[in-house]
C-alpha cells in the first residue's frame, strides 16, 4: 500500500472536516450571538434550532453509515456538502422560525454526510498501524476550521449582515468540500493483512448487545452535553461578560487548545488504554466548565477557554478509537453511527440546556456548571464499566472455533 495515497486520503480528511467544523460546528456559537442580536429570534428559540441541527447530524449519521456500504464515499461527501451549503444559504435569511430550523435541519444532514462519520471511517480502512496517528492528522482539521474559519466569520459578521456573510460561507464551503473529496477512495488496495483486519470484531448486531457499547455511548452522551452546550453559548457568555472581542479570542483560545490537544493525544494513547484517558479527559472538562461558569477575568477566561479546548478535541479522536479497539472493523462504521446518535440525546440537549438556564437564572454561571458537572458523570460511567469493556474486547477479537 502507498504511504503517500494514506496519507493525501488523510489530507482530504482533514480539509473536509475543517470546513464542516468552521462552518458548522465552531460557527455555530457565532450565529447563535447573530441570529439573537437583532432581537428576531429569542435565545430559546435558536437554541432549539441548534438542538434540531445536532439531532439530524446523529440521525443522518446512522443513514451515512448505510451507505458507505454501498456507495462511492466520494458521492457520498459530496452530497452532504450540497446539503450544508443549502443550510447555510437559508440560514442567514430565516426571519420565522421554521425557516431557521429548516436551514438547521440541512446543515445537519450535511455534517453528517461530509462529516466525521465517513471521514473517520475512511481513515479507519487506509490504516492498520499509526492509526491513532492518522486519526489525530486527520481530525486536526476540526480544530483548524476553529482557528480560522469561525473567527473569520465572526469578524466578518461585525461588518456585513447574517445573510451576506452566509451566502459566502456557502460557496466558499461548497467548493472547498467537493474538491477534497475527489481525493478520498473508500478502500486501500486489498491484500492480505488488511483484508484480515477489516473483517475482525463484531456486528452492529453483537455490539449494541453488549453494556460496554452502552456504557461507552453513555459517556459520551454526558461528554457532548457538556461540550457542545458550552461552546455553543461560549461567544455570548464571554461577550456579554467582556466584548466581543474576547469572545473571538476565546473561540480561537478553544481551537488552539484542541489542535496541540490531538498531537498530545495521539502521544499519550501509546502509553496509556483510551478509556483511561478518556476518563481523564472528561474530568478535565468539567474543571474547565467550572472555570468558565464563576469567572470574569479576560485572561482567566481565556486559559479557561484553552483548557476546554484540549478536551473537546481528544474526546473527538478517542470515542472513535476506543470504539474500534473494543469492537474492531468489522462493522465500525455502523457501531460508531450508533453510539453517535446515542450520544446525540446529549449534542441536542447540551445547547437547550445551557441555554434555557441562562434564560432563567439571568446569566450563564449555573448552566456552565451544570454542564461541568455532566462531563463528571461521564467519567463515573466509564470507571463503572470498565471491566464489561475487557469482557468484549476479548469476546470481540476471538478466533473463530
Amino acid at each position: 500500500m502507498s504511504g503517500g495515497a494514506q496519507w493525501r486520503v488523510v489530507a482530504a480528511v482533514a480539509v473536509l472536516l475543517a470546513c464542516v467544523a468552521g462552518f458548522g460546528f465552531y460557527s455555530l456559537t457565532v450565529f447563535v450571538h447573530a441570529l439573537t442580536a437583532d432581537g428576531v429570534f429569542t435565545l430559546a428559540e435558536v437554541s432549539r434550532g441548534s438542538s434540531v441541527y445536532l439531532v439530524t447530524a446523529g440521525l443522518g449519521g446512522v443513514a451515512v453509515a448505510a451507505l458507505l456500504a454501498r456507495y462511492d464515499v466520494r458521492w457520498v461527501l459530496s452530497g452532504g456538502a450540497v446539503l450544508m451549503a443549502g443550510g447555510l444559504a437559508l440560514l442567514g435569511r430565516a426571519d420565522v422560525s421554521s425557516e431557521l430550523y429548516a436551514a438547521d435541519l440541512l446543515i445537519g444532514l450535511g455534517q453528517a454526510g461530509a462529516g466525521v462519520v465517513p471521514g473517520t471511517t475512511v481513515v479507519a480502512r487506509w490504516f492498520v498501524s499509526n492509526r491513532g496517528t492518522a486519526m489525530a492528522v486527520a481530525s486536526t482539521g476540526l480544530s483548524v476550521g476553529g482557528i480560522v474559519v469561525a473567527p473569520l466569520v465572526g469578524l466578518a459578521l461585525q461588518h456585513r449582515s447574517l445573510g451576506e456573510v452566509t451566502a459566502v460561507s456557502a460557496v466558499v464551503f461548497l467548493v472547498v468540500c467537493l474538491l477534497a473529496a475527489s481525493f478520498v477512495r473508500s478502500h486501500p488496495p486489498v491484500d492480505e493483512t488488511t483484508e484480515d483486519v477489516q473483517q475482525q470484531g463484531m456486528s452492529r448486531r453483537q455490539a449494541l448487545g453488549t453494556l460496554t457499547f452502552w456504557g461507552v455511548s453513555a459517556a459520551m452522551t454526558l461528554a457532548v452535553l457538556a461540550q457542545v452546550g458550552g461552546l455553543t453559548h461560549l461567544y455570548t457568555m464571554v461577550s456579554e461578560r467582556r466584548s466581543a472581542s474576547l469572545a473571538g479570542g476565546a473561540l480561537s483560545a478553544v481551537a488552539l487548545g484542541s489542535l496541540s490537544g490531538r498531537f498530545l493525544g495521539s502521544w499519550v494513547l501509546s502509553r496509556v488504554s483510551s478509556s483511561a484517558f478518556f476518563r481523564a479527559l472528561l474530568i478535565a472538562q468539567s474543571g474547565a466548565l467550572a472555570v468558565l461558569a464563576v469567572t470574569d477575568d479576560g485572561v482567566v477566561l481565556l486559559a479557561g477557554s484553552a483548557l476546554f479546548g484540549l478536551t473537546i478535541g481528544n474526546v473527538i479522536l478517542t470515542h472513535p478509537l476506543l470504539l474500534g479497539e473494543v469492537f474492531g472493523l468489522r462493522d465500525f462504521a455502523r457501531v460508531l453511527s450508533f453510539s453517535g446518535l446515542v450520544s446525540t440525546l446529549g449534542t441536542a440537549g447540551g445547547p437547550l440546556l445551557v441555554g434555557q438556564l441562562a434564560d432563567g437564572a439571568g446569566g450563564y454561571r449555573v448552566g456552565f456548571l451544570a454542564a461541568g458537572t455532566a462531563s463528571l458523570l461521564g467519567a463515573v460511567v466509564l470507571q463503572l464499566t470498565a471491566r464489561e469493556r475487557h469482557l468484549a474486547r476479548t469476546a470481540a477479537f476471538a478466533p473463530a472455533c
